[in-house]
């Protein structure tokens, strides 16, 4: 397997010449692509005819190389391998595989992690509501504070009315008294459905990440607690529960209007409306799985380890846009030892990344955040420098192992 560029581009190049059909490497400009690239839309997704696809995957892989950036090079190849996969050619499969070899060969720069300010421990209620969204990070938040000896002000949970997979209505002919209860539950054995499902097939992988986790200074109790799914009233004195569709919701906005906190913690539920980040003196604080303004966008867990060869995490105020706004605290964390996980597949790696780590990467700088600032709402932040930083999409799967091995896990040599 050539790990050349150029001579990948050529492979790829021949492979398609004289395809009926298809336009030359000449007939799709640079100029054309290097405009869609500034925008930042995912090219992966781009709604050009899938047979043109491929020609597109090859010019991103001819560019990728010419830059010394490693994220322009990693984006690249990312959206490159989206744009095979699209295609109407599914034996052009081999090149993805190709490319994403290549980027074993892209350097890094190491990053250092940073220690975490000090702080004088405290205890007692904080004056905050968290948003609820039933999660493995919303209960990692929530175990995190009570190890800490903290309560949030408020908790307001938001109960879905839809089945989060289809979007089909929950509980239509469970009685009207029964139906919120029954919404709850069925919420949340969807989301910890896979969660559920690693800890039963694979315990030693959940006892290897738990110990990985301790490093961040979460012990197993703690862990075991957010596993736990308690019910809220553990955690809080004020649950306020609402049932909702999605953020948009006019409920939802009537709520945090009526309420007015001063900091409201997000938990997930997907993107925060301009609606609701436009209450008032209301505040959304947001714990980001990537250092900003470098890491914006989705999979940053796996983005930053796969650029800084170490996770990092960012607290800031939410903001109209992707993770825009205002920097409270922004760090490269401890590279994780997790181990060998031999026999497990990619697929489920990715899914245990989400359910027993991301969250702890973010619940590492929340306790920080907590217990550095008395008054949260009186903390401004920094301005974001919004021309500095990348936005990252949905990693590809062909760039997972390279990914994991960088955030701490040891794959089999053919992983």
């Amino acid at each position: 397997m050539t790990r050349d560029p150029d001579q990948l581009i050529d492979a790829f190049a021949g492979e398609l010449a004289g395809r009926p059909g298809l336009p030359s490497f000449e007939e799709i400009s640079d100029a054309e692509f290097l405009a869609r690239e500034a925008k930042k839309i995912d090219l992966g997704k781009w709604d050009a005819d899938p047979d043109i696809r491929p020609l597109i995957a090859a010019l991103l892989v001819r560019r990728a190389f010419q830059t010394s950036e490693p994220g322009e090079t990693f984006k690249a190849i990312n959206c490159a391998a989206k744009a095979i996969d699209q295609s109407h050619h599914p034996e052009l499969g081999e090149f993805a595989g190709r490319l994403t070899a290549l980027a074993r060969d892209v350097r890094v720069q190491e990053r250092t992690a940073e220690p975490e300010q000090s702080a004088a421990r405290r205890t007692g209620t904080l004056p905050i509501t968290v948003l609820f969204s039933e999660g493995p990070i919303a209960r990692a938040y929530l175990a995190t504070l009570a190890a800490d000896g903290l309560r949030p002000a408020r908790i307001i949970n938001m109960v879905s009315t839809k089945n989060l997979a289809t979007g089909a209505p929950v509980g239509r002919l469970v009685p009207a008294p029964f139906r919120r209860g029954y919404r709850g539950w069925a919420q949340r054995q969807q989301i910890h459905h896979w969660p559920k499902t690693i800890a039963g097939k694979h315990p030693q992988l959940l006892a290897q990440c738990t110990k990985a986790v301790g490093a961040l200074g979460f012990d197993e109790d703690t862990q075991a607690d957010a596993r736990a799914l308690r019910p809220l009233n553990a955690y809080c004195d004020d649950i306020v529960e609402i049932e909702v569709e999605r953020l948009k919701d006019q409920a939802l906005s009537d709520l945090l209007q009526s309420l007015s906190p001063s900091v409201v913690l997000f938990t997930g539920g997907g993107l925060v409306p301009r609606s609701l980040l436009s209450i008032g003196d209301t505040r959304f604080l947001h714990i980001h799985p990537g250092k900003l303004p470098d890491l914006r966008g989705a999979d940053c867990t796996l983005w930053s380890s796969l650029i800084g060869h170490r996770p990092s995490a960012s607290a800031f105020w939410m903001a109209p846009g992707i993770d825009t706004g205002r920097v409270i605290a922004s760090h490269w964390l401890p590279r994780l030892e997790i181990g060998a996980v031999d026999g497990v597949d990619p697929k489920t790696l990715y899914r245990t990344v989400y359910a027993y780590v991301d969250p702890w990467l973010r619940a590492a700088l929340l306790r920080n955040v907590m217990q550095r600032f008395d008054d949260l709402s009186a903390v401004n932040g920094e301005e974001q420098d919004l021309n500095a930083g990348k936005t990252y999409h949905f990693m590809h799967p062909s760039l997972h192992p390279l990914a994991f091995e960088r955030l701490g896990f040891t794959l089999p040599r053919d992983g």
